[in-house]
């Protein structure tokens, strides 16, 4: 295995990484950077000259430039490191399809069949759940109190985290009852490691 530190000029942004990284990644890597380097390694032992990387005399490690979104670019590096799939959400905007779309599209061109795969599925949607609620109770509960303490609710339940619990809703109903309408997020840490 490879672990030739070399940086990658992506657009405007720079990264620097190692060829095992690119090639292998944790779990599968690029077959599009493992074609390159090999090319290079083959064509660098039937030449008496090596190849032209654009490296510097001060600095060896090798400089490659690619014109690709860096954005996504970045996504796809960090899940040849680490293994995790992507997450792309807000409360707010939900989803951010477009970035996906974009990462698809740059996982297949550079063949990370793992993570094209699993965008293509849509199986992102999977990691992120949001349930409402709605809850009767039989004896008021001050709604300061309950805004206070609910809201800022966070805990982990067999790989899963309750991100957040947001009072949506309060209404007095006749006979000393309270109506509550709520939201929970809920995101399921292991489906950002499918199949390990």
């Amino acid at each position: 295995m490879s672990t030739d530190k070399i940086t990658l000029e992506v657009g405007d942004q720079t990264f620097t990484t190692t060829k095992d990284i690119l090639i292998h990644g944790i779990y599968g890597g690029s077959d599009y950077f493992r074609s390159m380097f090999d090319l290079e390694s083959r064509m660098a032992e039937q030449s008496s000259t090596t190849i032209t990387t654009e490296a510097t005399q001060k600095d060896t490690t090798p400089h490659y430039y690619y014109d690709f979104d860096p954005p996504a670019f970045a996504h796809i590096l960090s899940y040849l490191r680490t293994g995790v799939m992507p997450l792309l959400w807000t409360r707010e905007d939900g989803f951010d399809g477009i970035t996906y779309a974009k990462i698809e599209a740059l996982a297949d061109y550079l063949q990370v069949e793992r993570l094209k795969s699993w965008i293509e599925k849509g199986l992102y949607k999977s990691v992120v759940h949001q349930k409402a609620r709605m809850t009767l109770r039989k004896f008021p509960v001050h709604p300061a109190y309950m805004s206070d303490r609910d809201s800022e609710i966070k805990f982990d339940v067999k790989g899963e985290t309750v991100l957040d619990w947001e009072l949506l809703k309060s209404a007095d109903l006749q006979n000393g009852r309270v109506f509550e309408l709520s939201r929970t997020t809920i995101i399921n840490r292991r489906s950002l490691f499918p199949d390990t």
